[in-house]
């Protein structure tokens, strides 16, 4: 009986043993992954805010990435499109490598990016303005400048006049091109949302 009493004694102190040890595992194992969700936070927490203030900046306009398709502002205020781009199906098929802007002599243009002057004089006699922002190359004709080849331009800094020769609409418009190597782009696409003017045929 006394036996008994003993082995009952044993376990009982077995399983109180193994219940409270039990016990702290499971604490040590909350604790543990507390700790972990903790560290996870704290890693995701700056690229979460950083992915927040990177949108609100690109909405803002007031840092946008230079490979964002509206890198641009229109050449001048209030654009009138008398012709839109039309994309050649090849490199030497017709089309219309950019946009005609409706304009008066002497009419002042504003860069539409931050640039350098790369080219300014004649093209098989005709009036060009060019300024090369990154990759990117935005031709104006016809166009005359004061600035010299090189120099730095501001978004949005008077650059230029309408002025000078073009087969495209010669003192009535001016014709706004955008190249990357040999592919022309529509210079409508690139520009941050405004309203324009489609002008009828």
């Amino acid at each position: 009986m006394i036996d008994r009493m003993v082995r009952e004694e044993r376990a009982f102190r077995i399983f109180a043993h193994a219940y409270a040890k039990s016990q702290v595992y499971g604490r040590q194992c909350c604790l543990q992954i507390a700790l972990l969700c903790s560290a996870c936070w704290i890693c995701v927490a700056p690229l979460l805010l950083q992915a927040d203030s990177t949108v609100h900046a690109a909405t803002a306009g007031t840092a946008v990435p230079a490979d964002c398709r509206a890198i641009s502002i229109w050449p001048v205020e209030n654009p009138t499109i008398t012709q839109k781009f039309i994309a050649p199906a090849h490199q030497w098929s017709s089309g219309h490598r950019g946009v005609d802007i409706q304009t008066t002599p002497g009419q002042t243009l504003f860069s539409p990016v931050s640039g350098i002057i790369s080219f300014q004089g004649k093209v098989a006699q005709k009036s060009v303005v060019s300024i090369q922002h990154g990759a990117l190359t935005f031709t104006f004709e016809p166009a005359t400048t004061s600035f010299a080849t090189g120099e730095h331009l501001m978004q949005g800094q008077p650059f230029a006049t309408v002025a000078g020769v073009s087969d495209h609409c010669e003192d009535s418009c001016i014709h706004w091109g955008i190249k990357r190597g040999d592919d022309y782009l529509d210079p409508a696409s690139r520009v941050a949302r405004t309203r324009i003017v489609l002008k009828s045929p």
